[in-house]
């Protein structure tokens, strides 16, 4: 059979591997490059014109969330058009599979409220999350990991106890079902309910099963303020005594702009003793969430959202969801939650509208008009239906219960120059959407890496920007065929102008889409150009094959 070429003709090729730029040809047969020259002189059935374009391997989100969203709209234009071409799926802990039943119904609806989307029916494993996606056809390459919160639902429900030893073997006889599927490593997200209530000896023991399937281990680490420096050392414990790799997720010193060099001094120490650790980030200094899941308790938000606000104001439960709040609004100051009661309640309340002046809410579940776009602590002030309620604890608690704990937020934590950038320009770190509702990152991560980053302010080389978004997570997937372009690799391939790239999207405007990329190719199909998805569905599932 004949394959359909493509050439890319008299563009400035970067290979990801961080070499310069050179002006080239790309040839494409059926979905793999075939061909790198300075002159092909194969002339291509289709013939793409990349003068004054740069041309680049598609883009490799190594932490994603298109879990949910992929469902719904499987041309996932919010990644296409920016130039991803692979995205890696079930980060934080949580994801669509696996799943019961009952793990539906205790965290279905949180899933939906973060990452958009519809709730899922149950998916037991891996296996038949792959056997769904390639019914459904998608524009992506989706990598998946198994999250640690969906396995300790499966089993455990809302029981925050230490898993008794039939119970863990019984999650790690799903993980290591999910992990022979194809799976590539297993993600914690540990400032949220089940992840918050899992041990550390509980966490390696789930890590073992990653070895023998050559997987890594990828968290959201416990705290990623005052706490920060302890809480990458409990994942790098967790990868040694495991044996297995380590990938931090959106790696920042939130609030905490001091501890960057120590943080990163602590992961290149690891490196430099052998550890295989790397990290990812998004290039924004606000970071986005669910206030409702970083502040309530696992066994309130596994109710469902009328009932979740019938809890919060029962008279009988009202005080458990206080002080159960408070200590976890303590451990992100890195407060022991067991001195919750002797902490003066003004000072609580002094601390969280300093937070509460850096948080913009984004998307609430019951208020039509005058809440989102807001300044939490304007909300809170301010509110007519919250002007009852004695402290801004009992504000907050009031505002999420309202809004049936489905509440949004983008908090500015970090300063670009003192933290951002450092971590950026680190050389092991690789880069991310971290895609959720309300965030600009979500439609414009890499033009705003390479236009406001590179570009505009010379942070990075252009050369050492596109390593960071293909080869890199390439590296840490152990994908040969992917991150590069070169004869012999799929041909996932960007164009883009230097001179025009830009992030659009804003926190008041989410949505909007870049400007600047020119084509995306997806395995060998012309997927987009100039800003318009063109409908095609040429991704595949990708496969941890040890």
């Amino acid at each position: 059979m004949v394959k359909e070429t493509t050439k890319i003709a008299g563009g400035l090729v970067l290979d990801g591997t961080g070499a310069p730029a050179k002006k080239m040809d790309v040839l494409i047969a059926g979905d793999t490059t075939v061909s790198v020259g300075e002159s092909i002189p194969e002339k291509g059935d289709t013939i793409i014109d990349a003068a004054g374009l740069h041309v680049v391997p598609g883009f490799i989100d190594m932490h994603g969330h298109s879990d949910l969203v992929i469902m719904g709209n499987p041309l996932c234009p919010e990644k296409i058009l920016q130039g991803v071409t692979t995205d890696v799926v079930g980060n934080c802990g949580v994801s669509i599979a696996p799943s019961t039943e009952d793990s539906i119904s205790l965290y279905g609806q949180v899933i939906v409220n973060v990452m958009g989307g519809d709730k899922t029916p149950p998916i037991p494993d891996h296996g038949k999350l792959f056997e769904k996606l390639a019914e459904l056809g998608h524009s992506l390459n989706i990598a998946a990991l198994v999250p640690q919160g969906n396995v300790r639902v499966s089993v455990m429900g809302v029981d925050t106890a230490l898993a008794p030893k039939d119970k863990l073997d019984e999650m790690k006889a799903i993980l290591d079902r999910c992990m022979a599927a194809g799976a590539f490593g297993m993600s914690t997200g540990l400032v949220y309910p089940p992840g918050s209530d899992t041990t550390t000896g509980e966490l390696i023991e789930l890590a073992k099963v990653l070895k023998g399937h050559g997987g890594f281990y990828a968290s959201h680490i416990r705290n990623e303020m005052k706490g920060v420096i302890d809480a990458v050392k409990e994942a790098l414990r967790i990868g040694r005594e495991a044996g297995v790799g380590v990938e931090i997720s959106h790696l920042k010193a939130a609030m905490n702009d001091r501890a960057t060099p120590k943080l990163l001094a602590t992961i290149q120490a690891a490196r430099d003793a052998g550890a295989d650790v790397t990290a990812d980030m998004y290039p924004y200094i606000a970071g986005a969430t669910s206030l409702g899941a970083i502040i309530l308790p696992g066994w309130l938000l596994a109710k469902s959202g009328p009932e979740l606000t019938r809890t919060m104001m029962d008279p009988a439960t009202k005080k458990r969801v206080y002080d159960e709040a408070l200590s976890n609004l303590l451990r992100f100051v890195k407060i022991s939650p067991k001195f919750r009661h002797v902490i003066p309640r003004a000072l609580v309340s002094f601390v969280i509208g300093l937070l509460a002046k850096r948080v913009i809410v984004t998307k609430v579940g019951v208020s039509k008009v005058g809440v989102a776009g807001k300044h939490l602590d304007e909300i809170l002030k301010n509110d007519p239906g919250l002007a009852t309620e004695k402290g801004l604890i009992d504000k907050t608690l009031a505002f999420l219960g309202r809004e049936e704990g489905d509440v949004m937020i983008c908090m500015f934590q970090e300063d670009e120059v003192k933290t951002l950038i450092p971590i950026m320009q680190a050389p092991f770190v690789m880069i991310g959407t971290d895609n959720i509702i309300g965030h600009p990152r979500t439609w414009g991560c890499y033009p705003q890496l390479i236009g406001t980053y590179v570009r505009d302010k010379g942070v990075l080389t252009i050369e050492e920007a596109i390593r960071k978004c293909t080869s890199l997570p390439a590296s840490r997937l152990r994908l040969a065929d992917r991150g590069l372009i070169r004869p012999g690799c799929k041909a996932d391939i960007v164009t883009f102008d230097l001179a025009t790239i830009k992030d659009n999207a804003t926190y008041e405007n989410w949505t909007l889409p870049p400007s600047g990329i020119k084509h995306v190719f997806v395995n060998g199909k012309l997927t987009a150009e100039d800003g318009v998805h063109l409908k095609v569905k040429a991704g595949v599932v990708l496969k941890n094959r040890r």
